[in-house]
């Protein structure tokens, strides 16, 4: 009877560490896959010039900013206008591009993306504020598509903002592209 336990303990303990294996294995290749993405981010950073940033690291930036020493009235209206952000920016995406103006390819382009129920999503806003109506309108075919062509939108947001960059150039006020 000992050893019939002795003998359940050690398969319990192999299986155990068995276990720790498979579990340090997934870990390291989550690890890896993490370490890809982020190394293909940066690349799109550096070649592409695009960027997506998180509402919470924005709220998080602006809190840190507004920390000083003002009096009661005025920190609690920057609490409001803090909760008004916020609930502005809620499940929202800002999207942001450069590199798009051949004369400034620092200049920064982008778009407020709100990510709805579902696969939907709606442009809240956007710089240049000219192209809000085409970018929307790229929005609505992405949510009509029957499959998520979201780096089709990328693609075609950029172009939206090319063809302004270019009206800019021949000094006129056109409407875009789409």
């Amino acid at each position: 009877m000992v050893s019939e336990a002795e003998s359940e303990l050690a398969d319990a303990e192999r299986q155990l560490s068995e276990a720790r294996a498979r579990l340090t294995e997934a870990a390291g290749g989550r690890k890896r896959r993490i370490e890809s993405l982020k190394a293909a981010l940066s690349l799109y950073e550096r070649t592409l010039g695009l960027r997506f940033v998180m509402p919470q690291a924005s709220a998080a930036a602006a809190a840190d900013d507004d920390e000083d020493d003002d009096d009661e009235e005025q920190q609690q209206e920057k609490t409001e206008q803090q909760q008004r952000r916020d609930r502005d920016s809620e499940e929202e995406l800002k999207v942001v591009f450069s590199q798009v103006d051949p004369r400034n390819p620092g200049r920064e382009f982008s778009l407020g993306l709100h990510l709805g129920e579902g696969r939907s999503y709606s442009v809240r806003r956007c710089d240049p504020a000219e192209c809000l109506n085409a970018v929307r309108r790229l929005c609505d075919a992405l949510n009509s598509s029957p499959s998520d062509e979201f780096a089709w939108f990328v693609r075609e947001v950029r172009a939206e903002f090319r063809a302004r960059v270019a009206d800019e150039a021949a000094g006129g006020c056109g409407a875009g592209r789409v």
